[in-house]
């Protein structure tokens, strides 16, 4: 019984892979079939065979009209009886007639392995046997009298041959069949293993996010403070800093795992080059820190000041760049140059990350982008990681359509080049100077004070492009006599540039100096030195954008003491807010995060809490946890959503959570929600979204 049972099942897998045929493969043996009938048409009439001339045209007419009918309605059944048809009449009339000599039935032996591979296993094996059965029929019985005179061994080995080449056929074909229905089951354990993955993914986003929100929400809300000893204040920071590593790393292994699955989506948009660079080089200073090691930027400025591509992954491969080569350089510095070169599309950005650090052996420039791996690990111990940077940056510029490029020389540095097609959303510069005629730039720095030569020759290169690019006349000096004799040749200098330990030197004589014509210090952000009302300050780095804002008299301002979560640019003290988190530490941290708006704040605990408050109250925006016990964020938004009122359909409801894996935006949306928040919170979205769903006229601007 049991046998029998499962002959019954593999019949019914047979029907149901015939059934799943590959449609390509019949279309395929619909053209082949019908060029086959045609080139044997051809011969034919050239050897004056018009009956077999007839039938393999007819056939080849009849086989593309099959392949239409196929195109048209894909009746896959009727299209296969159709050539199981044409083929046992063709060849039974070639067993009957011997066509040439005796030679046509040779064709037959043709029939069980391109029946089987192109009609599927079930639908050919079955043909084929069938017209084994006709031929034995034929050739075993008084029939064969009617037809053509073969010999006694074709009449006697013919049908057994054929049978000996159906079984092996059947045979082999079956063997694909199970290798491929192996192979299916094997994907399917695959993606299963994938979805396991992911939805750990899912869960370790949210165990680790969460509790960092809370260790960074309350380090801001501590720094917040007005009375803080600078020990307290510094080890907050510390906490702070540690935290954001952390969340680095995290954020890589998302980041990775999204890429590795295909659902890395590219979210275009216009962005203002100007404020991308501004953030990425804060972003670099603060990774920079205490270190001795010199931060220059090179930026042309006819780059277009607005662009339209991904900024957030653009800035994610720069700040990863960056970062790297921050980490292996412990003298000289790094040096970032940006430039655009047109093209029809728009233009090619192009980002240099060059630096003096410790260089890459050749065997290890192709490993470097390896995923997990880092290279000379012996040598490189101490320096943090996860080794995902590099890979992921090659990545993402790959799916912009851009390239990355690696040179190096072991122990002299390395300089990677990023270039990504961009459209142009407005071809002005990011920076233009105004009334050139009358400009004559003077700068004064002492380049040997830098012991490694890679800072001089970067810096010196960089003060020529500025020059060069404004298209104003400049000389640099690097000797306090050289300066005094340039600024008494009677040139007519506008503006001076000079460095901190430049300015040092002669206080005095500066600050004298600074009342008779446009003196610019530039130092850096940490142990700055004050300077006189008359004089103007910029902060390393020391850039086109600073160097265009001072010549065209822009105020630039820097208060290295004062935070940043005073500098609110609205507040909405009219709207009224929800907050749903099951994690009363997650709601202390938000209200204190929303406090500077000077909003109404209601929390809610759990779903059903939040789903009464909404009942009772309306709210302007509600914020809402995704997994919190009983009632999820999904079922408390369509809870909701379900209430009858068009307030209840309308309110924005935007997802605030730490699952922040590959397809989780697109989920949420999916579900209703109007927008997406991450874990642990950052201000700048959190303050976009405000401005994005709170009514506009709840939004009080406030004085800058």
């Amino acid at each position: 019984m049991e046998s029998i049972k499962k002959q019954k099942n593999l019949i019914q897998m047979l029907r149901k892979d015939a059934q799943n045929l590959d449609k390509i493969a019949l279309l395929n043996f619909c053209t082949c079939f019908a060029v086959v009938g045609f080139i044997m048409c051809f011969l034919n009439l050239a050897a004056q065979s018009w009956v077999m001339a007839g039938i393999t045209g007819g056939i080849g007419v009849l086989m593309l009209g099959n392949k239409f009918i196929f195109r048209v309605q894909e009746r896959v059944r009727f299209v296969i009886w159709s050539i199981a048809a044409v083929l046992g009449f063709l060849m039974l009339y070639f067993l009957v007639s011997g066509g040439e000599n005796g030679f046509s039935i040779v064709w037959m032996f043709l029939v069980p392995p391109a029946g089987m591979y192109f009609m599927s296993l079930y639908y050919g094996g079955i043909f084929s046997l069938c017209l084994g059965t006709a031929t034995a029929l034929y050739m075993w019985t008084p029939l064969h009298r009617l037809g053509f005179s073969y010999s006694s061994t074709y009449l006697a080995r013919f049908p057994i041959v054929y049978f000996a080449e159906t079984v092996m056929c059947i045979i082999i074909q079956y063997r694909i069949w199970c290798y491929k229905h192996q192979q299916k089951e094997l994907l399917e354990k695959a993606e299963e293993a994938n979805q396991a993955k992911s939805d750990f993914l899912a869960n370790m986003s949210h165990e680790i996010r969460t509790p960092m929100n809370a260790i960074m929400g309350m380090c801001e809300l501590v720094l917040n403070e007005n009375d803080l000893s600078e020990d307290v204040r510094d080890n907050c920071n510390n906490i702070h800093l540690s935290g954001r590593n952390l969340l680095g790393i995290i954020n890589d292994l998302l980041d990775f795992s999204k890429i590795e699955s295909g659902k890395m989506d590219l979210v275009c948009e216009p962005y203002q080059v100007a404020s991308m660079l501004n953030d990425i080089i804060n972003m670099a200073m603060a990774r920079k820190g205490d270190k001795n090691i010199e931060i220059m930027v090179d930026c042309d400025p006819n780059v277009p000041e607005k662009l339209y591509g991904d900024e957030i992954r653009i800035r994610q491969i720069i700040v990863n760049l960056l970062t790297n080569a921050i980490k292996f350089t412990q003298k000289g510095g790094v040096l970032f140059s940006i430039s655009a070169r047109p093209e029809s599309y728009g233009v090619n950005l192009i980002l240099t990350i060059r630096d003096s650090g410790i260089g890459i052996k050749k065997k290890n420039l192709d490993k470097i982008f390896n995923s997990f791996s880092q290279v000379d690990t012996k040598k490189n111990r101490a320096i943090e990681g996860t080794g995902l940077g590099l890979a992921i940056s090659k990545k993402l510029a790959k799916k912009m359509g851009g390239v990355l490029h690696v040179e190096s020389e072991y122990g002299k540095g390395t300089e990677f080049t990023v270039v990504i097609p961009q459209k142009v959303e407005s071809e002005h510069p990011i920076i233009c100077v105004e009334k050139k005629k009358d400009l004559r730039l003077l700068c004064y720095v002492h380049f040997p004070k830098h012991a490694h030569p890679f800072v001089p020759e970067s810096y010196y290169n960089l003060m020529r492009h500025i020059g060069e690019n404004f298209g104003i006349p400049y000389c640099i000096c690097q000797s306090f006599e050289d300066m005094k004799k340039e600024l008494s040749s009677g040139k007519s200098y506008s503006h001076l540039f000079i460095a901190r330990e430049e300015y040092l030197e002669d206080r005095m004589y500066f600050d004298q100096l600074s009342e008779q014509m446009p003196v610019t210090l530039i130092q850096d952000r940490q142990n700055h030195v004050a300077v006189p009302e008359h004089m103007r300050n910029v902060y390393k780095p020391f850039y086109v954008l600073s160097v265009g804002n001072v010549i065209n008299g822009e105020k630039i301002s820097f208060d290295p003491g004062k935070k940043s979560m005073e500098r609110k640019r609205f507040t909405a003290s009219k709207a009224e807010i929800l907050v749903v988190d099951d994690n009363a530490m997650n709601l202390k941290v938000a209200l204190g995060l929303l406090k500077p708006y000077h909003m109404t704040i209601m929390t809610a605990e759990n779903g059903h809490q939040a789903v009464e408050l909404v009942r009772s109250k309306k709210y302007h925006l509600i914020f809402m946890d995704h997994m919190m016990p009983g009632m999820d964020g999904v079922e408390t938004l369509h809870a909701i959503r379900e209430l009858e009122g068009e307030y209840f359909k309308e309110v924005p409801i935007v997802a605030l959570t730490a699952n922040a894996v590959s397809g989780a935006r697109e989920m949420f949306l999916s579900e209703g929600f109007q927008d997406f928040v991450t874990k642990p919170i950052e201000m700048n979205a959190m303050e976009r979204t405000l401005r994005r769903w709170l009514p506009k006229e709840l939004i009080e601007h406030m004085d800058k």
